[in-house]
Order: structure tokens, then sequence, then C-alpha cells
């Protein structure tokens, strides 16, 4: 089996959609899976090297990287699905799988479908539901009604949306995949010098399920402890200058260090040096209760620190209070700066997360994820045979390569 992975999202761009399609592709391949990442990008890019450079991850066999550069005049999609879609018909197989994340897509993947005979699923970044009289309609919904029943499954992020899938198309293989904690690369702290540094982190963009106000109140409430807050990966310079006026009136910009969108490697970097804990903090919205995958939540597993999570659907099916991490009710500052202060007074129950967050990596693999689609594919498949046919993983001898089987 071969996998394509298709993202309209720029390689270079200042958001997560890259670093997780990489993440989840280039885990596919680690585990013997031929695997292709079209992605937007300039056509000239050593992508092997930004492997290095970017993520932090080695090139492996299996693994390519096709970038397709978005047409400078037309402010549109359209040509670099074209040139992914004639990539795909042209190389791919029946029973190969395809799998994009983008709605406009769709479409194109029920083409691929048709032409090739390979299995085509839509991992939901985000579903707008069906057709309700007196609510908006838009092209995007419109796209969703006539395409998703015809793929060959579904992949939800969350159980919340993965109950409305069931709902809506009753006969269509769905599956929760949530997003995944790198394993692939050396990321673990320092635990006595995690604790002692105090310095809460939150990686990710300022956008509107995010409540940096109760966040920012909280260490205010927080000054005796000498607690510090560090975010990393703002959108530009504007997201900057709005946090800096709400730190400057709180009284704690010598306590908050501000960086805008770098590549997860340096990303990374930052948080062993700088980081004691992590911080999930989501307003109590549709997309926070129903549709997103927060990948903070598994970063922050990956390095072994400690997380705090706002009380809401995307954090609460990952977390559970206490024993996975520390839960607090969305918009309550004195809630979150109790559960802070509970965190860096007890070195005990600082230990206790951190363990329980390695722990967590492992369960929330990239490699764990590979696995689990690769048996809901071969699900799909035995639907489309009488005899089936079914992808397995398998150990390769010196325990690092592994392969692909048809049965």
């Amino acid at each position: 089996m071969r996998l394509f992975f298709v993202n309209k999202f720029d390689w270079h761009g200042a958001g997560p959609m890259a670093t997780v399609s990489v993440m989840s592709t280039y885990a596919a391949a680690r585990a013997g899976v031929k695997t292709t990442l079209i992605i937007r990008g300039k056509s000239y890019l050593d992508c092997q090297k930004d492997l290095r450079s970017r993520f932090g991850l080695e090139p492996v066999e299996n693994y390519d990287v096709l970038t397709i550069r978005r047409s400078g005049i037309f402010k549109t999609s359209i040509l670099f699905y074209l040139k992914a879609t004639f990539h795909i018909i042209k190389n791919a197989r029946r029973g190969d799988l395809v799998i994009s994340r983008n709605t406009n897509f769709l479409p194109y993947l029920y083409i691929i479908k048709l032409l090739t005979g390979a299995f085509v699923l839509f991992e939901a970044h985000g579903y707008h539901g069906r057709f309700e009289k007196g609510s908006p309609i838009s092209r995007r919904l419109i796209t969703e009604q006539m395409i998703l029943g015809k793929l060959s499954g579904l992949i939800s992020l969350t159980k919340a949306m993965e109950e409305r899938f069931r709902k809506d198309y009753p006969s269509l293989p769905v599956i929760t995949l949530p997003l995944g904690a790198p394993s692939f690369q050396p990321l673990k702290i320092s635990l006595q010098e995690a604790f002692g540094r105090r310095c809460l982190c939150y990686t990710g963009r300022l956008t509107g399920e995010i409540d940096a106000d109760t966040v920012l109140g909280a260490v205010a409430l927080c000054s005796d402890l000498d607690l510090r807050f560090l975010w990393i990966g703002l959108r530009d310079n504007e997201q900057e200058r709005l946090l800096r006026q709400k730190c400057e009136l709180l009284n704690i910009s010598s306590k908050v260090e501000l960086y805008q969108w770098m590549g997860h490697r340096e990303m990374c970097g930052m948080v062993q040096r700088k980081g004691s804990a992590g911080i999930a903090a989501y307003k109590s919205t549709y997309d926070s209760n129903v549709q997103i995958s927060p990948t903070k939540l598994f970063d922050f597993f990956s390095f072994g620190l400690p997380v705090i999570g706002s009380d809401v659907g995307a954090v609460r099916e990952i977390l559970q209070d206490r024993n996975d991490g520390l839960i607090y009710k969305p918009g309550n500052r004195e809630e979150l700066a109790s559960r802070i202060r509970e965190l860096f007074i007890s070195f005990d129950l600082f230990e206790k997360l951190c363990i329980s967050s390695e722990r967590m990596a492992d369960l929330y693999s990239w490699e764990n994820r590979t696995r689990r689609l690769m048996d809901f594919t071969s699900s799909i498949a035995a639907r489309r045979t009488p005899n089936g046919e079914r992808f397995t993983l398998r150990q390769g001898a010196q325990g690092e390569r592994k392969e692909t089987e048809r049965v």
C-alpha cells in the first residue's frame, strides 16, 4: 500500500497545519508505508534538508515530499488541487490510501477514488453539519453534503465529532484518531531543573478559541511564586502587540516572554530550555468542545511536561483531572491560579504529572496512531472484497525498520 496525504497549507507557513501533516506522514513512512506528502510550497525547496532544520527529523526511506507552488496570479487553491490530483491519479493504484484535511479537496478525492480504486479518507479538522432551516449555507457545507457520503471513510479528531458523523452518515466507516505526540525525537526535560524554573508554556497562535485573558490574569495572581510565562507561536506583530498591551495593564511584562511562530525544531529547543509546564487554555466554544484536537497537549506530553487544561471537550477527552494533568473551569482565572500554585508548590505532584505525561506520550504517539489508521483501512478493505485486504505493520529484525504487508 502507498499513502498520499494532501495539504494545501504552506510548507513554511506560520501555523500548525504543516507540522501536523509532516509528523503524521513521517510516522507512516517510519512504519514502512511508502508515503508522499503533497503540500504547497516553492518547487525548488530542499525538503529533506528542511526535515532536519525545521522539524528536527532525519530523512527516512519511503518518505517523499512533493511541493506545489500556488499561482501568484489567482489567490485560489484550485491549481494546487488539480496538480495534486493529477500526480495521485498517475501514481496511485487500487488499494492505496489518499487522505486530506482540506474540505475543498473533497470533490477531487471522489474523482481519485473513481479513477484509481484507492481508498479515500477525509480527516476532518472541521465539519459544518447538515442543512438546517434558517442556518447559513456556505460552499464548504454544500461540498460536504455532496461528497462526504461517497468517500471510503472519515477520520474524526474527537469522539464528539465522531458522534455527529455517525448520526449524519450511519453507513460510512468512521474512526476517532486524535493527533499524536512525537516519539522519534529526544525531547524530554530535566525534572529538577524544570520544577525550579517555574515557567508555564503555551504554544500556538492567538485565535478566537484561546483564552489569553484568563491565562495572563492567573499569571498576575501568582506573582508571589515568581512564575514566568512563555508564549511561542504568535502569528504576527499585531498579535504580539496586543498581548504586550495586556501584560502592561496587568503589570506582568517582566514575567512574560512572547515569540512569533517558529519551526518545530526551534520551538522544541526553546521549550526544553525554558519550560516547566504546558497549558491548553481554551474558551468554551463549539470548536473547542467538538472539533479541536490540541496539538500542544501532545507536544507537552512528548517533553514529559505536566499539563494544565481548561475543562472543554477537546481537553477532557484526553486528560483525566489529577491523573493525566490538572483541569480548570474556562474563564476562571482564580481557579487556574490555584492549579498553578498546586503544581509548583508540590514537587511530588509535579513529578507524578511528568510521569503521566510520558505515559500519555507513548499512548498517543504518532506511531500508535498510524497502527490504528492501518487497522481502520483494513476494515474498510474487508467491506470491499469477500476475502478483504488487511494492512499490518510488522516489526523488523533490527527493531527499527518496519514494513507493510498485504494479506
